[in-house]
């Protein structure tokens, strides 16, 4: 396999759509790495915020940002594959407009790729954090041969935490436009097929979002009450009582209940 050679050898892709509230700190977090050896691609989405004002402040200010805006809302699969196509480095590195990289997120991926044998796709663990960008609980992951071996049925991979090499995106078609959500899901199951190494780096390098447009919360209250059921299902029971009392007396019920409930038995019921 070639050595990765390319400057810039990291080539960040990020789509956005109307992410104003949570731009800037996510742009922050690439800017600042410890790793500087990268261009950064940022697609607008179509957004009717205030989202392309802050990427053109931050393109002006740093030449490595290729900042580009769809005539029409594509969604996020053919946006990753527009920047796929114009990435000029050996490696690419998903970013999501609400999320949070760590500081050495890319160095330390970036050294999973000089490591012989050389993977394909190296990815990492989570932290969770709020809408507020208050943490919530570290993110629960089996090991690593597990998450590759339940590709297909559950996946463990957190898109934004991906590094892949840019080759072996393109030798299975880059992401399928079939997909307007799930699309890595697709990817990853594709590209295990053809028989990628998957790398996993159990540090945390991302504060991963809870959004409340990415949980579907019709209320504040329902915001509250899924955020307390990602802590049971990353295993962190306890940390779901810091929410009750955001809770409606039903929900305290059911959040109550789950705590009781072992967490393969919840799995299995799904």
């Amino acid at each position: 396999m070639a050595r990765l050679t390319h400057s810039p050898l990291v080539s960040v892709l990020m789509s956005v759509h109307n992410s104003a509230e949570y731009l800037a700190g996510a742009l922050e977090s690439i800017i600042n790495q410890t790793y500087q050896n990268f261009e950064f691609l940022i697609t607008d989405d179509c957004s009717t915020d205030e989202s392309p004002s802050i990427i053109l402040r931050y393109a002006e200010r740093d030449d490595r940002i290729r900042f580009f805006r769809n005539e029409e809302n594509q969604g996020l699969t053919k946006s990753l594959n527009d920047m796929l196509q114009r990435a000029e480095g050996d490696l690419i590195a998903r970013m999501d407009a609400d999320d949070i990289s760590r500081l050495r997120r890319f160095e330390r991926q970036v050294s999973a790729f000089e490591e012989e044998p050389i993977p394909d796709v190296v990815f990492s663990n989570t932290r969770l954090i709020d809408k507020n960008g208050d943490p919530i609980c570290i993110s629960w992951r089996p090991s690593k041969k597990k998450i590759v071996d339940l590709l297909g049925q559950r996946c463990y991979i957190p898109h934004p935490t991906v590094m892949a090499r840019l080759e072996a995106l393109r030798e299975v078609g880059g992401y399928d436009e079939n997909y307007w959500t799930g699309q890595d899901h697709d990817l990853w199951e594709r590209m295990k097929a053809c028989g990628a190494d998957f790398r996993y780096l159990p540090d945390v390098l991302l504060d991963y979002r809870l959004n409340p447009d990415s949980v579907r919360a019709e209320s504040s209250d329902d915001y509250w009450f899924k955020v307390s059921n990602w802590c049971i299902w990353n295993r962190k029971k306890w940390c779901s009582l810091r929410y009750i009392d955001r809770l409606t007396w039903s929900q305290r019920a059911t959040i109550f209940t789950k705590l009781f409930i072992p967490h393969a038995l919840m799995c299995r019921r799904g």
